[in-house]
């Protein structure tokens, strides 16, 4: 079977393939027994359909726009310092560093707000989420900050071992680092890495060609890993609902998915609502649970800056478009990470603005940050690592 790869390693492509997959798991069935996030589907309004549609026709144009002109239109506009090259062992083993000290930071907050044994009793129990919560009591941007540049060498780790078929102790360490890392406050991380890794292994890859069974059993994987987490945190929710191990899982996914559309789409009308200043005004106007939280980046940067969000969110694109493309344009380098970074969030954007949040910021930092600093003292890095 032969895919477009070059179709899910642009902003632009990604962000429509999320949305597209938010409006399926808006209309897959709940058979009466999955849990979806909400009872009454939002009515098809033809006016919220408008509304809806335009939000995501900015957002793809705006990226395309900024894809193009970040794409150098000949070689010699694209910078020709050193640059680290994605093997070079040097910047690898400095973002490890710094992701395992964000993760131990992490992990000693919870043990110390919760002790080791009643850490791993939560999660025995279901209530993993009780970490997370711990992690976050007193929270203050730093050490605890770095655990999510988990993502980047959790990626190299999953590139290498593609490619080199072969397990290594820093590979190792990279990928339960990831474990732990969503264990304790951060689910999605698996999702980021995948991406992340996805776009290393298929850099300047236009066509593979791959087994319909490895697709599978990749997908498997993915599912059973993030059912796992799901259900160390929800156990007990969905044991009063009599789902299995296996459907809540899924029913966990359909409500990721489709719950950001259904508040989307059931409040696109009644944007007036939404602009009020009023908290949560978008409960009053369509069917959604109560524990969902993250509504929808349209509503909830609607609700934080008005009709101004419409101009936001062109500019945003443009810019991460622009800065996506001149990374890409550097080569098989560490800038690719960032360039990881910004398709997650690209691929996030029908849930949540990522681009204005810490996680989001510390990827862009230690992503851009490390490699520059590694091309400014290249004489004392790896010679034959270095992409100049």
């Amino acid at each position: 079977m032969k895919i477009p790869v070059y179709l899910f390693t642009k902003p632009s492509n990604i962000a429509m393939v999320a949305a597209a997959l938010s409006f399926v798991g808006w209309a897959f069935p709940s058979f009466g027994v999955l849990r979806k996030g909400f009872e009454k589907p939002a009515t098809l309004d033809p006016a919220a359909i408008l509304v809806v549609a335009s939000w995501y026709a900015l957002i793809f144009v705006c990226f395309r726009v900024g894809e193009f002109f970040g794409t150098p239109r000949d070689s010699s506009s694209v910078t020709s310092f050193a640059v680290p090259s994605l093997d070079a062992n040097l910047a690898y083993y400095l973002v490890t560093i710094t992701a395992a000290v964000g993760v131990v930071a992490a992990v000693a907050k919870v043990i110390g707000s919760l002790s080791l044994a009643g850490a791993i009793g939560f999660v025995l129990t279901g209530q993993a989420n009780e970490m997370k919560d711990a992690i976050y009591e007193e929270y203050q941007i730093g050490l605890l900050s770095l655990r999510y540049v988990v993502v980047y060498p959790a990626a190299i780790a999953l590139y290498r071992l593609a490619t080199r078929r072969r397990l290594s102790f820093s590979i190792a360490l990279n990928l339960l680092l990831l474990l732990v890392s969503a264990l304790v406050s951060f689910r999605l991380a698996l999702v980021a890495t995948a991406l992340t890794a996805f776009l290393l292994l298929n850099y300047n890859i236009r066509y593979r060609r791959v087994r319909l069974t490895r697709v599978l059993l990749v997908g498997a994987l993915l599912f059973s890993l993030l059912a796992v987490f799901n259900y160390s945190r929800n156990y007990g929710f969905y044991e009063d609902r009599g789902l299995s191990f296996w459907s809540s899982g899924f029913a966990e996914i359909i409500t990721y998915l489709g719950g950001p559309f259904q508040v989307s789409l059931g409040t696109a009308a009644r944007t007036s609502d939404l602009v009020s200043g009023r908290e949560e005004s978008y409960r009053e106007l369509v069917d959604v649970e109560e524990q969902l939280n993250r509504p929808s980046a349209f509503v909830t940067l609607h609700q934080q800056m008005g009709y101004l969000c419409w101009l936001y969110i062109a500019v945003v694109c443009s810019i991460f478009g622009f800065v996506y493309s001149r990374l890409v344009a550097l080569g098989k380098t560490m800038y690719l990470l960032p360039c990881g970074a910004i398709l997650y969030a690209s691929a996030e954007l029908w849930r949540v603005n990522l681009f204005g949040q810490g996680i989001f910021i510390a990827l862009m930092v230690i992503g851009i940050g490390v490699p520059w600093v590694l091309s400014v003292v290249a004489p004392f890095s790896e010679p034959s690592q270095i992409v100049a």
